[in-house]
């Protein structure tokens, strides 16, 4: 009753698993090189995957669901896991709800989500590796804001003002993205946290003030771009009187 179409079912299976590992190998490489560079500039993840879902394809494909996920981006996300880079699915939001919904797969090594990772020591050595890397990334790009410092209130100085912004960095409201800061002072970390203590062992009072600053758009490897609503917040150095500000401070 029916043709014979002559396919072997294991060998089919073979060849697709073969495509899948040297996909995986080679998106593996570049992510290796683009988080080295991310740690280097100072960051704590990086969107290393985007996937294009179609919620009119049901099973066929993804959802959402780190455990629904196949092939290389199965590979991807287990080398993430095991490396101690504390892998995580971010859906964008702005997508419709029955267009192509991207999704990312982002690398995490802030160390704020151990429980998304491996806990061997020896399969963490990369995350630390980076970790080691952010950290004086971090010292080296706060050292020169600090260096700049001084001009910017000589600056403000001769404009009569009595106050300057020294630095300014863009934090989420969702503490699931990569840069999260509930804006209170007590909570700054990385360069943020090595300015404001600058300024106080300084005498110059920072203080922190914000805006809204709507989809940000931060960079991952390729085309992968995340949107994220969030603030900006900036770092002013102040050489007012406290009782100026009616005793607020």
């Amino acid at each position: 009753m029916y043709t014979d179409i002559n396919l072997d079912l294991s060998d089919i299976k073979r060849q697709s698993q073969e495509q899948q590992d040297a996909i995986a190998e080679r998106a593996i490489g570049e992510i290796q090189a683009a988080l080295r560079d991310a740690a280097h500039a100072g960051h704590s993840a990086l969107v290393v995957q985007t996937i294009v879902g179609y919620p009119s394809r049901g099973r066929l494909s993804f959802d959402g669901n780190p455990k629904h996920l196949r092939g290389a981006n199965r590979k991807i996300w287990d080398w993430l896991f095991t490396t101690g880079l504390s892998p995580q699915v971010l859906r964008d939001e702005a997508a419709p709800g029955d267009k192509p919904v991207p999704y990312y797969i982002v690398a995490d090594w802030s160390g704020v989500y151990p429980s998304r990772s491996c806990d061997d020591t020896q399969n963490s050595m990369q995350a630390n590796a980076l970790r080691y890397q952010r950290d004086h990334a971090i010292e080296r790009i706060a050292l020169d804001v600090i260096k700049e410092i001084a001009q910017k209130i000589r600056v403000e100085t001769a404009k009569g003002a009595d106050w300057a912004t020294v630095y300014s960095f863009y934090g989420s409201l969702n503490p699931d993205i990569f840069l999260p800061f509930d804006g209170k002072k007590e909570n700054l970390s990385g360069v943020a946290k090595m300015v404001w203590d600058f300024l106080q062992t300084r005498g110059l009072s920072p203080r922190l003030f914000s805006e809204a600053t709507p989809q940000v758009e931060i960079r991952g490897i390729g085309e992968a771009d995340y949107g994220a609503d969030g603030r900006t917040y900036h770092i002013a150095a102040c050489w007012y009187d406290q009782d100026d500000e009616g005793n607020k401070g």
